[in-house]
């Protein structure tokens, strides 16, 4: 397994991210929505959609962070990083989303898989934009799975951090007030978070009435937030 220190993994999750970040913090969500976030997102998700991009990028100025979280490298023996059983597969990384408790800051777990797993193998730099030729971003055939990287899976999992939601404004999740603003992993829609992100939104556009009281809006999906944000940079580059 590829191994780094926390410090070098804390750079390199500003390198991975700070290309996306150049697209989704600035774009106009105060209208209708267009291209790809209309595959994860509803327009009323957007403002918030938003809100947690941009406090993403206000954490790569470490002189000024609004938010603390600590990052860890799992071992390989890290029990929390296998899959559950009846659960989804082997995690690439984990995020504790629970409230911070007074002084002690939430983690963000790095599994030993996000260091192998083909999807986060690569970033925004790995291929080139050369049209439909093939090993270029752009050349056809291609699903979403083949435009995953590093960047996307830290994204995904940033997003589940209550500090960074509350900043950002997003609402408690649950009944009670002390429950987390962090985004959740919805459940009931499969085991691929990308489709289940996709299904999500099928459901409160076209199935509203059959979903539950409190049931988790796209906007608090984590794979929502993510996938609209990778699919709309390559959407704009490709």
């Amino acid at each position: 397994m590829q191994q780094r220190s926390v410090t070098s993994l804390l750079i390199w999750i500003s390198q991975a991210q700070r290309k996306h970040l150049d697209v989704y913090s600035k774009v106009d969500l105060t209208g209708s929505l267009v291209s790809s976030f209309t595959h994860y997102l509803r327009s009323e998700d957007g403002g918030l959609a938003k809100s947690l991009w941009s406090m993403v990028a206000a954490n790569n100025d470490p002189t000024n962070a609004p938010y603390t979280f600590s990052v860890r490298c799992a071992k390989d023996d890290d029990t929390g990083c296998k899959a559950p059983k009846g659960g989804r597969g082997q995690s690439l990384a984990i995020t504790d989303s629970q409230p911070q408790d007074g002084e002690n800051v939430r983690e963000m777990k790095i599994c030993p898989l996000f260091f192998t797993a083909d999807e986060t193998s690569k970033n925004l730099d790995s291929r080139k934009y050369d049209g439909d030729k093939r090993g270029s971003w752009c050349q056809k055939g291609q699903h979403f799975k083949d435009f995953e990287t590093a960047g996307h899976t830290l994204l995904h999992e940033m997003t589940h951090l209550d500090a960074l939601a509350k900043a950002a404004g997003m609402p408690t999740r649950g009944e009670n007030g002390d429950q987390s603003h962090a985004t959740d992993d919805v459940d009931g829609f499969g085991d691929d978070y990308t489709a289940a992100a996709r299904a999500l939104l099928d459901a409160w556009v076209n199935h509203r009435d059959d979903l539950a009281d409190g049931a988790l809006k796209p906007f608090q999906n984590a794979e929502s937030i993510a996938a609209a944000a990778t699919g709309e940079y390559f959407t704009i580059y490709s």
